[in-house]
This record gives C-alpha cells, structure tokens and sequence, in this order.
C-alpha cells in the first residue's frame, strides 16, 4: 500500500488524495464501491480528522485497488499531516474475493502497512 507517487496537496483545497492498495494476486470487485479513510494529524488545523476515499473504477479482477478523495479547504490547511492508519476497507455494499480461489480476499490494512507508506504534508 502507497500513497500515489508525486502528488502534492495544497491547504488551500481541491487537491486529489490517491492511495494504492495492492494485493498479492487478484481479486474481483463486484456490487458497490469500497471505502478506506486517510487521517489528518489537524497540525494545521484542518477541519477534518479523517478523510473518506472511494474505490476508483467499477466491477472487475485486478491486484491494485485505487482509492481517491479530495482534500477541500474545509477539511485540510497547510501543514497538516495526512497517514493511513490501521483499518479495514470497508465493503460498503460490494464484494472482494480471491480471483482464484474464490474465498475473501483480507482487507485489513495493519498500523505497521499504514507506517510503512509514510506520510503526506499539506502545503501552502
């Protein structure tokens, strides 16, 4: 699991959040469209202490799942911390399993997985 590689995230709003889950072979999403959470450490007094992304793209088999959100000034300022913490996806209506074997395919992201992808500071 990543942040996407080069973006940046103005304080001043409108700014994609993209976070990359990958899985170690492929799984299908079916039904509706799963959900994490990006934290904000508020060092800049954002209004938010976590922000919702949403699973990008539909239905279908593949071993990287991208999720996105947007950072609107209402929820981040410059010099907050944005980090992904320990959580599970959430369904939120849809599916996830394995592509081969057919079971559940584990969507529980651990505080260490969290740490291991670093942090986002928000700009100016």
């Amino acid at each position: 699991m990543n942040f996407a590689t080069g973006q940046t995230i103005s304080g001043a709003g409108g700014s994609s959040i993209v976070v990359e889950v990958h899985f170690n072979e492929q799984v299908t999403i079916a039904g509706g469209s799963p959900l994490m959470y990006v934290s904000n450490d508020q060092t800049g007094s954002g209004g938010a202490s976590s922000i919702t992304l949403t699973m990008d793209g539909g239905a279908g088999t593949r071993d990287t799942l991208s999720f996105s959100g947007t950072a609107t000034n209402a929820n981040v300022n410059e010099n907050d911390v944005i980090s992904i913490s320990a959580q599970t996806i959430n369904l939120n209506g849809a599916t996830i399993v394995d592509a081969i074997g057919g079971g559940n395919a584990v969507r529980t992201i651990s505080a260490a997985q969290g740490t291991a992808a670093g942090t986002i500071t928000v700009g100016s």
